[in-house]
């Protein structure tokens, strides 16, 4: 294959600023090239338009639209646009932030299925550059894992996604397998596209929610849910055919169902049906995010679907930078921690290899055996104290102590005799934790009849004790996968439960919860029930009713004290007015000092809502929490929460004493922030702009918690 021809451009200045380097990549619209501006000797990306398309209007038009667009958008998760121009031949031209990095297309190629933490991590990140996007107006129409860039932070591990190609389509052509855009036609990727998209119907936000969506189901499948041979099959399917779950995609995971529930309502073909904002969708992300898939020992067979079809070739990545570092290892896979998962009537638990356990628990026996027997031998001179001995270590008579601190009793509900036996209401320690059963315990005779031991005696019992310690007390995280797990059975074998979530993944959330309530009078008290239409009503908009569940939950099964669904509905519920009520009484009662410090941080990263910080400050202070905060945190929030100029001049006067880097993230965004007052036009930070400047400039210079009285805490 003979070499490429050189590009003409490469090694020439365009519009006297950008010396053009190489030539990197080639879209429909346009070519990119790596460039340095040759005053500032900063190296950009250079977009810049066919020249063949320099006399057609239309293209040129929305070129030079959609640039100022993405310009305006000015989010971190977005690529920068730094320039934009017309170079001495009359073609136009974007300068754009060079990324080194990889695209999220490649990192699904080498890494799917990916962990639910990454996956929720760089589904948050691109639910924040779409809210950013959309509430300018903006509709990216052709979001998918090519327009993602994946580029390392700088300041830690991870990555930051960064979203490319703002509204600019690019040319498509069917073969190959490229997945292209069609420019002047039908806007997007058919893989990717809503289908009142495909229709070629007018779009709007919800259209870049359902390409998340797919985006979502792609990093937790490594496949795309509508796949054919042909881009016109494809777009057949995205408009005829119901998306297929996860798990027929991938049937060796079993995913969580808050995480299954808000894939299902991102792909929903009615718009009306999905999330109404990227916002929205982030809240029900921000729940997952604590969540982990459970591997299927072994994997049931696929689930028939029409819609997964044999897949077409995937395209290739799209890199801006040529040479791009490796991304940092994905975490290993996720598992609950529970060797021994509940296991309900009528079902059957997953297959475990036993002969590990087996040989070392053999082994460490026969240790111990021996271990006994030399100690044994050394006192075999004296029968009486051989035969004391023995006697000390046989059980001593008497009930069992309870293997758990509270059983609740299993409830009946009506039905065929496989499935009457409701499963028992959540709130039992997991096997893990109730494995070790305790030993025999010595018993004294009266003080009369008592003969003292020998200083040198010795009881097998005691050796064991000493050389077997009790197995540690599960962790929080543990015990919340154990519940998890446990509803994901309660979720299959209570037949009603199970049609109500199916009519939930089907967008009717409505009749779901209508179901659910109906079946109260044979559920209310289990764990998992109430954990459901906490869920459910907080899609349904009753955040009230919601809450309320949610603190039932807790009250049932405290494991469910930390889980991130909950937590989440808690937060949306403590900024609306009507639930704040029941918000603060959910919080009262789950909240300890690493909960006061997610609720703070997550009213600061919802931005300047005076009131909701204040209802944050109050409660914690009510708890005792508030002094307990890290000052990066407690800061900030005290000076949003601030009653009156005069308080946060204070609070800001006390940041610039004692700075620290990490405040920057929550005083930076309301750096010029606008929009209060009567018409939303004023300034949010008038009297107090000055102070504010300078606690910015202070943090800007200070260290991560160096040494300057603020809490040194990640």
């Amino acid at each position: 294959m003979p070499p490429p021809e050189p590009d003409p451009l490469v090694g020439t200045v365009v519009d006297g600023r950008y010396r053009v380097l190489a030539r990197l990549s080639e879209g429909g619209m346009g070519v990119v090239y790596r460039a340095e501006h040759v005053f500032l000797k900063r190296e950009v990306a250079l977009k810049r338009l066919h020249r063949e398309l320099t006399g057609h209007g239309e293209a040129v038009a929305r070129f030079e639209r959609e640039a100022q667009a993405a310009a305006q958008i000015d989010h971190p998760n977005v690529c920068q646009v730094l320039d934009c121009g017309v170079g001495q031949d009359g073609a136009f031209f974007i300068a754009m932030e060079l990324l080194a990095g990889a695209s999220l297309d490649r990192r699904i190629a080498e890494a799917a299925p990916l962990p639910l933490a990454e996956i929720a991590d760089i589904g948050l990140q691109l639910c924040d550059a779409l809210g950013r996007a959309h509430s300018l107006g903006i509709v990216h129409r052709d979001l998918k894992p090519e327009n993602v860039m994946l580029v390392p932070r700088r300041d830690g591990p991870g990555v930051v996604a960064k979203i490319m190609d703002f509204g600019i389509a690019k040319v498509a052509q069917e073969g190959g397998g490229n997945k292209l855009t069609q420019a002047g036609m039908v806007f997007g990727t058919p893989a990717y596209m809503a289908p009142e998209q495909a229709a070629g119907t007018a779009v709007d936000a919800r259209a870049d929610l359902y390409a998340l969506g797919v985006i979502l189901f792609e990093m937790a499948t490594g496949r795309c849910p509508f796949e054919a041979p042909t881009l016109s099959a494809v777009l057949t399917k995205q408009l005829t055919e119901d998306a297929p779950p996860l798990e027929a995609a991938a049937p060796q995971l079993v995913y969580p169902h808050p995480f299954r529930d808000l894939v299902a309502r991102c792909l929903v073909k009615d718009p009306d049906r999905r999330f109404g904002s990227a916002a929205e969708l982030a809240a029900a992300l921000r729940g997952c995010a604590g969540l982990a898939a459970i591997p299927v020992t072994l994997p049931p067979a696929p689930v028939a679907s029409p819609a997964l079809a044999p897949a077409m070739p995937h395209s290739d990545a799209t890199i801006l930078a040529a040479s791009s570092p490796s991304l940092p290892p994905s975490p290993g896979p996720f598992t609950t921690g529970i060797t021994a998962p509940t296991v309900y009537p009528g079902t059957t638990p997953p297959r475990r290899s036993r002969t590990p356990l087996i040989v070392a628990s053999s082994v460490a026996f026969l240790a111990v055996a021996a271990v006994i027997a030399i100690l044994v031998g050394r006192h075999g001179s004296d029968p009486n104290r051989s035969n004391a001995a023995t006697s000390s270590a046989a059980p001593t008579a008497g009930p069992p102590p309870p293997a758990t601190s509270y059983q609740p009793r299993p409830e009946r509900v009506e039905g065929p005799p496989a499935t009457r036996l409701l499963p028992p209401t959540a709130g039992r320690v997991p096997p893990a934790a109730t494995s070790h059963q305790p030993g025999p315990e010595r018993v004294e005779g009266p003080p009369a009849t008592s003969v003292p031991s020998p200083p040198h005696a010795w009881s097998p019992s005691a050796a064991l004790e000493d050389l077997v310690p009790p197995p540690a007390p599960p962790t929080a995280a543990e015990l919340l996968a154990a519940a998890a797990a446990e509803r994901l059975t309660f979720e299959t074998v209570v037949p009603d439960v199970a049609d109500a979530l199916a009519s939930a993944a089907q967008g009717k959330v409505r009749d779901a919860v209508a179901r659910l309530e109906r079946l109260s009078g044979t559920l209310d008290g289990n764990a998992h029930y109430h954990w459901e239409l906490a869920v459910l009503l907080q899609r349904d908009r009753k955040l009230p009713k919601a809450v309320e569940h949610a603190l039932r939950a807790v009250e049932i099964d405290p494991r469910y004290a930390a889980d991130p669904a909950l937590l989440a509905l808690g937060d949306a519920a403590l900024a609306q007015r009507p639930s704040a009520e029941a918000a603060e009484r959910f919080f009262e009662r789950v909240l300890d000092a690493d909960g006061a410090a997610r609720l703070a941080r997550q009213v600061l990263d919802s931005g300047r809502q005076t009131a909701v910080a204040r209802r944050a400050r109050d409660l914690l202070t009510r708890l005792g929490l508030l002094d307990g905060l890290p000052d990066y945190i407690r800061l900030p929030l005290l000076a949003v929460a601030a009653e009156d100029c005069t308080g946060r001049k204070e609070i800001l006067a006390e940041i610039q004493a004692r700075p620290d880097a990490r405040m920057a993230p929550y005083l930076r965004r309301f750096k010029g922030e606008s929009g209060c007052g009567i018409l939303n036009f004023q300034d949010c930070w008038p009297c107090e702009r000055s102070e504010l400047r300078s606690a910015l400039a202070a943090v800007d210079a200070a260290p991560a918690g160096g040494g300057n009285g603020a809490d040194a805490s990640p």
